[in-house]
């Protein structure tokens, strides 16, 4: 996967996106951060998650996901779900998918012009070859463990991106 960089020597956005924001992008967007930091360069990419269909009344993250991360380490900032906005599209560099489900809405409303920022996550996989993030919210830890073990291979990717383009 190649990609232009026009925004090099720029701080970088990135943006998670999964349907309601309280489990799989909130994941992501910690488990980067965490990565980031460690790679020296937190302060170069924005990471942000955002969900498609978000309840009116915002949801806390899921606790499940806050034990997941933190068995690991990782500390998940406990803030309310949000909704994706129009303005993401313009300000992101990167828009992540957790699914393909999710990229479909997120290519329906992204604007002609900033559809090459949409990818699903997977497309950064290193060693999984699974397109979709599965949602866990309905299962166990157990699920929230995969999805975090699936998150890290893609992160490895993307991570490797992002420090080849700084």
């Amino acid at each position: 996967m190649r990609f232009n960089w026009p925004w090099r020597n720029q701080p970088v956005g990135v943006l998670m996106v999964c349907r309601a924001n309280v489990c799989r992008s909130p994941m992501a967007e910690a488990l980067l951060q965490h990565r980031l930091r460690e790679a020296g360069i937190g302060g170069r990419v924005k990471v942000g998650s955002a969900g498609t269909h978000v309840s009116p009344r915002p949801l806390p993250r899921d606790r499940r996901a806050v034990q997941a991360l933190a068995e690991k380490g990782i500390r998940m900032k406990q803030r309310s779900a949000r909704k994706i906005r129009a303005t993401d599209f313009e300000r992101q560099e990167f828009i992540l998918a957790m699914d393909r489900s999710i990229l479909a809405t997120l290519l329906k409303t992204c604007p002609q012009s900033d559809k090459y920022k949409v990818h699903l996550i997977t497309e950064f996989s290193v060693s999984h070859h699974r397109l979709d993030v599965p949602d866990p919210y309905y299962g166990s830890i157990t699920g929230f463990e995969e999805v975090l073990e699936l998150l890290d291979d893609s992160i490895d990717g993307l991570l490797k991106i992002l420090l080849s383009g700084h």
